[in-house]
């Protein structure tokens, strides 16, 4: 497996000090958005001082600008300073940067060098993990990419600090997640009554990495198990797509919602036992902000665009027990809108 180097943690920062070195007779380009020069950018430089002489490349903040518009955008300054196949993008901010950077980068001059370093709880347990890169289009979500690993993800928890409470909770909604995927005591950890949203994570992270890791080095494309890390997100991704100009929720909130309503179809299909649904759904409802969802039917339409499906069925990643899914499950349409009302019986 082609696996990228992490680094966690500010004791290990030599190491990634020691990586840029190897590229101070080459052209270095660091991608970042409004929000993350705003709140990152000088903390990083001061880790690093050797990247100060860098080429900067800001783009637009939010999931509607992870478009081919971006994209193009990012080539053009990558063109005009002439970046070469042995120049470095470093990918500095959250999921969008992490994925439009990605995917820019496997594209340009068919692919340069890269490293992520991730701002946010979401990019650190997921986005800048595994090769996977993309971009929106036509509004659904992810609908373009490749896979293209970093040389390099750099994990620095520090950056946790510039997070809103919102944004803290939206990457837990992943580790919730992998909780529910894989057997490992992250569930037990999180299931308890002393559970808070907070900034000592740093175990949480190492532990999520560790599963999706797993993972990867079984199904590197995403021909069979790697498909399991979509749980939630069959029905998170189109909630997202639904919403993706006016953003009503983040994309941890999505994942939280449709690993509520792909529990409920596994518990429907006698997938997985009704005790334990109610468990997942109770600690899910309790632990999240969450709310009512609408346009259920454009939801579903959305659905329909999932990169799981085959032959026009909806394929989905259901849960047979904590620690233990199944992918690759047809479901019907009839099914998803059922769970969507009963998830939004909570709130009426």
């Amino acid at each position: 497996m082609k696996k990228s180097d992490i680094i966690l943690g500010k004791s290990s920062l030599h190491k990634a000090e020691i990586f840029f070195n190897e590229y101070k007779n080459e052209k270095v380009f660091i991608l970042y958005d409004v929000n993350v020069r705003k709140k990152c950018l000088d903390l990083f430089l001061s880790y690093f001082p050797i990247l100060k002489t860098s080429f900067f490349i800001e783009i637009k903040s939010g999931e509607k600008y992870k478009s081919i518009q971006t994209v193009i955008h990012i080539v053009e300054e990558l063109i005009k300073n002439n970046a070469e196949k042995n120049s470095l993008l470093i990918n500095l901010g959250g999921g969008v940067v992490s994925d439009i950077g990605s995917f820019t980068a496997s594209i340009y001059n068919r692919g340069i060098n890269l490293v992520n370093v991730p701002t946010t709880l979401l990019s650190q347990v997921d986005a800048s993990i595994g090769g996977k890169t993309s971009i929106n289009f036509y509004n659904i979500k992810n609908k373009i990419g490749t896979f293209y690993f970093p040389r390099l993800v750099i994990i620095i928890p520090e950056f946790l600090n510039t997070l809103s409470k919102n944004q803290l909770i939206s990457g837990y909604g992943e580790i919730f997640k992998y909780s529910l995927i894989h057997k490992n005591v992250i569930w037990k950890q999180l299931e308890k009554n002393d559970f808070k949203f907070d900034l000592n994570c740093e175990s949480l992270i190492k532990k999520s990495i560790e599963v999706k890791n797993k993972i990867i080095e079984k199904d590197i494309y995403d021909l069979n198990i790697r498909k399991t890390l979509n749980f939630g997100h069959t029905i998170g991704h189109a909630i997202e797509s639904s919403q993706i100009n006016h953003s009503k929720f983040s994309h941890g909130i999505c994942v939280v919602i449709g690993m509520i309503c792909e529990s409920y179809i596994s518990k429907e299909l006698n997938h997985l036992p009704e005790k334990i649904f109610n468990q997942i759904k109770g600690i899910l409802i309790s632990r999240f902000p969450l709310c009512k969802v609408n346009n259920i039917e454009e939801i579903i339409k959305f659905i329909y665009n999932d990169k799981k499906n085959k032959q026009d069925k909806i394929k989905m990643v259901l849960i047979k027990k904590i620690g233990q899914v199944k992918y690759d499950v047809s479901v019907s349409t009839q099914i998803v809108r059922k769970s969507i009302k009963y998830y939004n019986s909570h709130y009426d």
